[in-house]
């Protein structure tokens, strides 16, 4: 039963980053976090699992979800940087004229 207590109080930020991080279409950095993340987990789990038992797994799940949020939270700013690079050039990119407009309105004459 603490397990299932500690979890979501663990687990949030990671959550909430994996929201961001796929709004903001930044699917590579979710995946470069998660790699470390197993890493953690994997090393957790051969170590508390087999002195732990049932426990030990637990443990190991909240260290990949621990993980997961501070991997994530160290790559927030480049990934809110990228975002707004990215809503910005979009934004440029609807306010200019399609090029076929131009020529169009180019070729009448008044």
């Amino acid at each position: 039963m603490p397990w299932l207590i500690a979890a979501p109080i663990i687990g949030v930020a990671s959550w909430i980053f994996d929201g961001i991080f796929i709004g903001a279409t930044l699917t590579r950095d979710m995946r470069q976090a998660m790699i470390l993340s197993v890493a953690a987990y994997l090393t957790a789990l051969a170590l508390l699992a087999p002195v732990f038992g049932n426990h030990g797994l637990w443990a190991a799940l909240m260290v990949l979800n621990l993980a997961r949020g501070i991997t994530m939270a160290c790559r927030y700013t480049g990934a809110e940087r990228k975002a707004t690079l990215h809503a910005l050039k979009n934004r440029n990119a609807v306010d200019a004229p399609h090029p076929a407009a131009t020529a169009i309105a180019s070729d009448s004459s008044p």
